[in-house]
C-alpha cells in the first residue's frame, strides 16, 4: 500500500519521497572513492595463477569457486570441495574463466 502524503491526498506514486526528499542520480550512481570499473579490484589479469576452493559444478562439468569476491569458472575441476590451482584465461564483467594448472 503506498504511503500517504501528509500535505495532501496524493500518494507516493506522485513523486513524494518522504521527509528526506528525492536523491539526486549523481548521489546514487556516482562511483565511490577508490572504486574501479564494475566495483571490482583490477588486480586480476589474464595469465595469473590463483588457488581457490571449488564449491559447485556447472552442467558442463566445470568447477565454480570464489576468488576475492568474484565468481571463477574453472575448466577441468569437477569435484566440489577440491582446492585447485588455476590459470586465468579470460576476465569478463560476470566472472572469471580459468583452467586447472
Amino acid at each position: 500500500m503506498p504511503r500517504k502524503n501528509p500535505k495532501g491526498g496524493s500518494t507516493a506514486q506522485s513523486g513524494w519521497k518522504g521527509r528526506l526528499g528525492r536523491k539526486r542520480r549523481i548521489d546514487i550512481y556516482a562511483p565511490r572513492a577508490g572504486a574501479t570499473q564494475f566495483g571490482r579490484e583490477s588486480s586480476l589479469r589474464v595469465g595469473d595463477v590463483i588457488e581457490l576452493l571449488i564449491t559447485d559444478v556447472t552442467r558442463r562439468g566445470e568447477g565454480i569457486g570464489q576468488y576475492r569476491g568474484r565468481t571463477v569458472i574453472v575448466r577441468g575441476a569437477a569435484d566440489p570441495g577440491e582446492v585447485v590451482t588455476a590459470v586465468i584465461k579470460r576476465i569478463t564483467r560476470d566472472g572469471v574463466f580459468a583452467e586447472v594448472a
